[in-house]
């Protein structure tokens, strides 16, 4: 008996998440590169953080730079941040389904 009530548990979660869950068709790619702005050398840990309509997201940059990520097709709001650099904001449409970015970051300046 008890194996049947977390068996039927089991089957529920999987149900109730399988009918909440974007379809792979809703989702679009986005991916890029994130560089200094003046060397045009990759910037590794740069948290990426990605807002939509009802969904957030973040990521980060691998040791080349290199980020990719699964949103639903829309408009979003996409912020990179690193320390001892200008947070970068833009705007993004994921409605054509693939974006490839280059973001350049610039450095703060530093006070004498």
């Amino acid at each position: 008996m008890r194996t049947l009530v977390v068996w039927a548990f089991c089957f529920g979660v999987m149900l109730h998440h399988s009918a909440t869950a974007q379809s792979g068709r809703d989702l679009g790619w986005l991916q890029g590169k994130v560089v200094d702005k003046e060397t045009g050398e990759p910037l590794f840990f740069v948290h990426i953080d990605l807002v939509g309509v009802k969904n957030t997201c973040s990521t980060q940059t691998d040791f080349d730079g290199l980020f990719v990520a699964r949103f639903p097709q829309e408009l979003i709001s996409l912020k990179a941040d690193l320390d001892g650099y200008l947070t970068y904001r833009n705007q993004v449409d994921l409605t054509k389904g693939m974006v490839d970015l280059e973001i350049r970051l610039e450095r703060m300046q530093q006070k004498p």
